[in-house]
Order: structure tokens, then C-alpha cells, then sequence
């Protein structure tokens, strides 16, 4: 009984977290590369390069982040706070044999800040996957330094994420429509209650003076025991209602599982030997 109720608690705790990566924000914007070609939709991944704190995207955990170097310092920006990054890429090869590099990334934050800075990782490339409105999966890799072909055209240049206040500026905040006055209540009208006439105690008989009278009563009802019966196994004894809270391992938010029995029923163990 008890491994089965572990085993029920471990699933429903991963649906539930299913159910709120499912209801996760969603990254939805447009990825602008240095050719011009706009993939807009939800951005699934958009990594300047091939480890961890190199892009954003849904696919990443926690929605991904970037980590530059700013100064002497290391920045880390997390995808829900960026509201755009532009990317400035230099060549530091020749024509014939090129070798593309990110010279500056400036990321604008959606409190309208800005973090300008170098990446913070050596391998510096291009991947893009963006699903578009009508559900097409659009796909653009490019690794420079992997000696295959590739045009610069399709390195990122910019990425805009879609509610993202522009920089330098707040997010607009949408007054509250008036609301109109409440109407006065009415007061509730009062009924007049007429008491009713209490009803005379009746009172004993008076008894010449002298006389010992004794009024015998009959004593109070006790309710009896409820009898007490063995339990069979398997019989259903109750419901019962358990939650608890877990932290998510992978995005970190809180979860409330809660575990409903329709049914309790009971198991007879055998009792182990001392």
C-alpha cells in the first residue's frame, strides 16, 4: 500500500510539472540575421554558441541565458529578462579563409536597462530554431570555425522578443477602466417579532408543613458504545485528501501537488518478528 501510494505521488508530481512547463510564458519574438531574413514566431532556440549561458530559447532550461564579460566583471541575463540583443560580428581572418568572431553583444533588459559586454565563451556560432504561426519549424545552423561552408549572411544580428518594453523605457502600464458608482443599498426592512407568551412551569404540589416530599425522575438517556468490529482487507474504511509542495528541479517555481482517495481501503500486514 504505502510503495503504491509513493509510486501514485511520483506521478501526479510529474504531470504536474509537465502541466506547468506547458503554461510557461512562452518566448515569441523575431531573430533577424546579418542577410536580413526575419524568422519570426516562438523562439524556440537562439545560441550564439554551443554551451551553457550562449542563448535563450523555450528548449533551454529556465528559457536559457547569456553570459558576457563587462569590464572585469562576468554578467549573467537570464531569457526572461532580456528584451532584445544585438550582435556585432567581425572577421578576423582573411577572404579565403575567414574566420567570423561576436566582438560586442549588447543585451536591453526589460527594466529598460542594458548590459554591453564580450561572450563569455571561445566557440561562437549560430543556431537558430523558430516556429512560425502557422507551425513550420524554421531551422538555421551555422559553426564557423567547423571547416564547412557557410555564408555569413545567416549568423544572428539581432533578436526581439514580442512584450518587451523598448529600451530605455518601462513597460507601458494600461490604466483601469472607471468603474461605475455602486448603487446605495437598500436598507433591509425590520419586522416587528411579537413575543409569544412563555408557557407557566408547572410547579409542585405545596405539601403541608412538615412533610418531606421526594420527586424521583427518571435518569438521562446514555447513548451506547458504538461496537467495535475488526476491519477486512480490502474494505474501504474513508477517503482522504493529501498535498504537499515540491520545487521544481528544472525551472525552480513552487508546485502544489494535491493527491485525492475516493476510496481507503486497508491492508493486513503480516507483524514482523522482534
Amino acid at each position: 500500500m504505502r510503495r503504491a501510494g509513493a509510486v501514485f505521488a511520483i506521478v501526479l508530481l510529474v504531470v504536474a510539472a509537465a502541466a506547468l512547463a506547458q503554461e510557461a510564458p512562452q518566448l515569441m519574438g523575431t531573430v533577424t540575421l546579418r542577410g536580413g531574413k526575419a524568422l519570426t514566431g516562438k523562439i524556440q532556440l537562439a545560441e550564439l554558441g554551443v554551451v551553457e549561458g550562449a542563448g535563450i530559447g523555450n528548449s533551454l532550461p529556465g528559457r536559457g541565458s547569456l553570459v558576457l564579460k563587462v569590464g572585469t566583471e562576468t554578467v549573467r541575463v537570464t531569457g526572461d529578462e532580456i528584451a532584445s540583443i544585438s550582435v556585432q560580428w567581425v572577421n578576423t581572418g582573411t577572404e579565403a579563409e575567414p574566420r567570423w568572431e561576436i566582438q560586442k553583444v549588447v543585451v536591453a533588459k526589460r527594466d529598460g536597462s542594458k548590459v554591453e559586454g564580450a561572450p563569455d565563451w571561445l566557440l561562437h556560432a549560430t543556431n537558430v530554431w523558430v516556429v512560425t504561426a502557422d507551425g513550420k519549424a524554421e531551422r538555421v545552423h551555422v559553426f564557423p570555425v567547423g571547416g564547412e561552408p557557410f555564408s555569413p549572411d545567416n549568423l544572428i544580428a539581432k533578436v526581439e522578443l514580442v512584450g518587451a518594453a523598448p529600451p530605455g523605457q518601462p513597460a507601458p502600464v494600461v490604466p483601469a477602466a472607471p468603474s461605475a458608482p455602486a448603487a446605495p443599498a437598500e436598507e433591509p426592512e425590520v419586522e416587528e417579532v411579537t413575543p409569544e407568551a412563555a408557557a407557566p412551569m408547572p410547579t409542585e404540589p405545596e405539601a403541608p408543613e412538615g412533610t418531606v416530599i421526594e420527586v424521583l425522575r427518571p435518569p438521562a438517556a446514555v447513548a451506547p458504545a458504538p461496537a467495535v468490529r475488526p476491519v477486512a482487507p480490502g474494505e474501504v474504511v474513508g477517503q482522504g485528501t493529501l498535498s504537499f509542495v515540491v520545487k521544481c528541479p528544472g525551472c525552480g517555481q513552487l508546485l502544489k501537488v494535491i493527491i485525492s482517495a475516493n476510496a481507503v481501503t486497508v491492508e493486513h500486514l503480516p507483524t514482523p518478528a522482534e
